[in-house]
């Protein structure tokens, strides 16, 4: 009896916990600015995903603390949105909320005073929160300063850091604005700033990396300062607003001079047209490619057929997919390439052939000790043919 009586009120307490959390608004956005307008508020939003791991670890670990709770509910009426249901999908692009969870801080007519993204402790959320409160800390306060020409290399910094928490790169700017301060680029706090606050593979400051590379080499390590280059690389790829492959070639070479450039060059764009959906200019970028600078990397030829085997239907470039996974088997026989050959065969219904290549990538897979059930599942469908 006392033990069930002690659950009883540990549950309640915990339950009673949980109540001194912030409270969040169940409603329209619009009801809640008016709420803020009327008890002199500002309006706090958790921009969140349903898939997002950080969001959910907030929602049960951060929210309900009491302290989160003491400070939110007396100074913000807050409110939770899911950025791709809805109303939220309005507030995602108009606050340009790129990764989850956000938080944004609002006044009651729905001007952005302060943001911030990524996982907060309960501590560093009443701190974001007292900065949207700060008039001289906040995003609409700084933003106003740099508008009208402060170019204090410290304020620059702190605007520069609010504006990379963001992570919706919006902090470029500023980061060029810094680094007109410094006379010598070469200095370690420059290297830094450049490093670190680098994301547009047209700015001058990843020129300014790409043209020293050494000394990034020699500060940050080749292999991180390699990473931190290509990933530009990929987002300039990635970006809508960058639709001329030519543009993108002509960057790649001038980042990697020489044959490697070339090379470089000529593969981007089977990714540039994988990613825009055109799969004729697709295969006839790899063949091209591959006609002129043949591999001898098995598993970048096997990769390439398995792209092939999902997301092309021509039967002609399928055969000469064929060929490119044949070269993957000659240079390193294996159960991946036999399997990727019989996929291709069975999209182009030879059925004798299929089962063949698909008995080899068992017969393979036994072998090396691997797990082959996803072959006899293709087996199952050749058999059908």
């Amino acid at each position: 009896m006392k033990s069930i009586l002690l659950f009883l009120f540990l549950f309640i307490s915990s339950q009673n916990i949980d109540a001194q959390g912030i409270k969040f608004f169940d409603g329209k956005l619009e009801n809640l600015m008016s709420l803020a307008q009327k008890e002199d508020k500002l309006v706090f939003i958790d921009a969140y995903t349903t898939w997002c791991g950080p969001c959910k670890a907030m929602t049960q670990n951060v929210f309900p603390k009491k302290i989160a709770g003491d400070y939110f509910n007396a100074n913000f009426v807050s409110i939770k949105m899911d950025m791709e249901k809805g109303e939220g999908r309005e507030v995602a692009l108009k606050y340009n909320v790129k990764s989850f969870p956000t938080m944004l801080f609002l006044d009651s007519e729905g001007t952005l005073v302060h943001k911030v993204a990524g996982y907060q402790s309960a501590e560093n959320l009443i701190k974001q929160g007292q900065k949207a409160k700060n008039p001289e800390a906040s995003l609409v306060a700084m933003k106003e300063r740099f508008a009208i020409g402060n170019r204090d290399p410290a304020f620059l910094l702190k605007y520069m850091e609010l504006r990379y928490n963001m992570a919706d790169n919006s902090h470029g700017p500023i980061a060029e604005a810094y680094l007109k301060t410094q006379k010598d680029w070469t200095n370690p706090n420059a290297l830094k700033t450049i490093y670190k606050y680098t994301s547009d593979a047209d700015s001058e400051m990843f020129a300014y990396m790409v043209e020293h590379k050494e000394a990034f080499y020699r500060k940050f390590g080749a292999s991180k300062v390699g990473r931190k280059i290509q990933s530009l690389l990929e987002r300039k790829i990635n970006d809508p607003k960058n639709n001329r492959l030519e543009d993108i070639q002509k960057l790649y070479r001038k980042v990697y001079p020489g044959i490697e450039g070339e090379v470089k060059a000529s593969k981007v764009a089977q990714t540039y047209y994988r990613r825009k959906g055109d799969r004729t200019a697709f295969a006839k970028a790899v063949f091209k490619h591959y006609k002129k600078y043949p591999s001898t990397n098995a598993d970048e030829l096997n990769e390439v057929g398995m792209t092939f085997y999902e997301a092309v239907d021509n039967r002609k470039y399928l055969k000469k997919a064929c060929k490119l996974v044949k070269k993957s088997i000659k240079l390193d026989n294996n159960h991946y390439n036999n399997y990727t050959l019989a996929a291709i065969l069975y999209k182009l219904k030879k059925k004798r052939k299929a089962k063949k290549a698909a008995y080899s990538a068992i017969a393979l897979a036994k072998a090396e000790d691997e797990d082959y059930e996803e072959i006899e599942d293709l087996l199952k469908l050749i058999e059908q043919l």
